[in-house]
């Protein structure tokens, strides 16, 4: 099939073109810029014209779109797909569900977003899905935390392309001081997927995905350690105060968010698509990130 990617060139893009063109398929890959990684693409995605053109050119069959995360982004490419189209995947996140619970949230879980981010997601996904072209398959994936190459480590304070030289230096690594943890998600299980989820004739239109374990955040910061043969870390236990205050200020409203993300029921992904399991350790994903 020929299938576009819009976010080509980011980690979860990246991840999604090799995985489909290890199976064949026909990628064309677009993003915002010129970048190091160079995508077959530049277009701005916020020109109804660029997109129509580049539609028109490429005639895809499966536009996945790893950008979009605002009403209008996501209505703004769907009025510029071609007759072609007859699949959007648009990539969420789970932070449509709200704040994290006692149990795993599923597909069918009422969602409570909290902060502009989380309600953004959520009302694009309510645009997409509610496409008036009858011909258009719908499918959102509402992710975990997603890492791998095009992307620094994650830590408690966001995306830090710094860490992994404080790691060697022995500096002291904040972390939260609770339970906090995460569902890490390789960006090489992500592109499985979706290759996965392209060649299902009929997939469910909301699907979760991330990883299979809850993480707590010294653990995760530990195999960054170890991927980087950096000694064993010294972690700095923190409140989410002094965590928020040494985020970047992008980051510092969505800060919760990162330190608590909802938890997923991955089930229904494992069951309908069982050759993606098992999952990259996250030690494994570590090192392949930064062989990478």
């Amino acid at each position: 099939m020929r299938v576009a990617i819009l976010g080509g060139t980011g980690c979860g893009g990246r991840a999604t073109a090799a995985a489909l063109r290890a199976v064949g398929h026909t990628v064309l890959t677009v993003a915002r810029g010129q970048l190091s990684l160079a995508p077959d693409l530049c277009c701005d995605r916020h020109d109804p014209d660029a997109l129509r053109a580049a539609w028109q050119r490429f005639a895809p069959e499966v536009l996945v779109d790893h950008v979009a995360y605002t009403p209008d982004e996501v209505a703004l490419v769907l009025a510029s797909l071609p007759p072609t189209t007859r699949r959007y995947v648009l990539i969420s996140s789970a932070a449509v569900y709200g704040a994290a619970a006692d149990g795993p949230f599923d597909e069918r879980a009422r969602c409570r977003p909290q902060g502009a981010l989380a309600k953004s997601k959520l009302a694009a996904e309510r645009v997409a899905h509610g496409s008036s072209d009858p011909n258009l398959e719908i499918v959102t994936l509402r992710l975990g935390g997603l890492y791998g190459p095009g992307h620094a480590p994650l830590t408690p304070r966001g995306r830090d392309a710094e860490l992994l030289a404080r790691l060697r230096r022995g500096e002291p690594i904040p972390v939260p001081d609770t339970a906090d943890a995460l569902q890490p998600w390789f960006s090489g299980d992500h592109g499985r997927l979706i290759a996965a989820l392209i060649a299902d004739p009929a997939p469910l239109p909301v699907l979760n995905a991330a990883g299979d374990e809850r993480v707590p955040w010294p653990q995760v910061i530990e195999a960054w350690a170890r991927a980087a043969g950096a000694p064993p870390p010294c972690l700095l236990p923190s409140d989410r105060a002094a965590l928020r205050d040494q985020a970047p200020v992008a980051l510092r409203p969505f800060i919760d968010m990162i330190l608590s993300p909802p938890h997923l029921d991955t089930g229904r992904a494992r069951e309908r698509y069982p050759t993606v399991w098992p999952l990259t350790p996250l030690d494994v994903g570590a090192r392949r990130t930064l062989a990478a």
